[in-house]
């Protein structure tokens, strides 16, 4: 998939090419498989051959990435924690059987507590944390987090993020594509140890609640 967007995107003019970048961010955020890191640093390869500018480069993919991240969280904000009625909810879709595996039943308040507590920081570091991007919009969704000050974190942190990859692109030329090897081994390690953090939080935050019990 990642050969074809380049090479469609190679036949494009500059206003297209904003475009792509906003529709290929906002996607990726909304269809996590889609790629969209390798694309926008592509079109900062760009930059020194054809008449985009960087300013629009990291604007349109943000504002894409932003736009996708609003989507995921009305998913979370709308659906929410009905998914955890006794009955299992009304709602029977893909999306719903997904967020239940992610979000299991028995963790939903340990969740909820200590989402609105580090939410806000989560979401400004969310573009860095690769493998948990979709998640974390979703969860700040769930937990009504103030969607003003969610989405000011998102746009920071789309920014910032963006901008290292246009200028990772225009940096390298030709070589755009070792980018991605970087990224590949960044993405492993930080997965890795966001998932044994998850792990670790979890598992502590349901035995301190178990504690009491156990006393009696």
């Amino acid at each position: 998939m990642l050969e074809q967007l380049i090479e469609y995107v190679k036949t494009l003019d500059s206003t297209a090419i904003y475009l792509f970048l906003f529709v290929i961010a906002y996607l990726e955020n909304v269809i996590p498989p889609i790629p969209g890191d390798l694309p926008v640093a592509f079109v900062g390869s760009l930059i020194a051959f054809n008449d985009i500018t960087f300013f629009g480069c990291v604007l349109s993919a943000s504002v894409g990435s932003v736009l996708g991240f609003f989507t995921m969280y009305g998913v979370g904000h709308l659906i929410g924690f009905r998914l955890y009625r006794d009955d299992g909810g009304t709602v029977r879709h893909k999306w719903v059987e997904l967020t239940k595996k992610i979000f299991p039943p028995e963790q939903v308040s340990v969740f909820k507590e200590q989402f609105a507590r580090y939410g806000y920081w989560l979401i400004t570091a969310n573009r860095f944390l690769a493998g948990s991007r979709a998640i974390i919009s979703i969860a700040a969704g769930m937990s009504h987090l103030n969607i003003a000050a969610v989405h000011l974190c998102a746009l920071v942190s789309a920014i910032l993020w963006n901008i290292l990859l246009v200028y990772g692109g225009y940096l390298l030329g030709s070589n755009w594509e070792k980018l991605g090897e970087y990224l590949s081994a960044y993405g492993t390690v930080v997965t890795v140890i966001i998932l044994l953090i998850i792990a670790v939080y979890i598992a502590l935050a349901i035995r301190k609640r178990r504690q009491p019990s156990s006393n009696l």
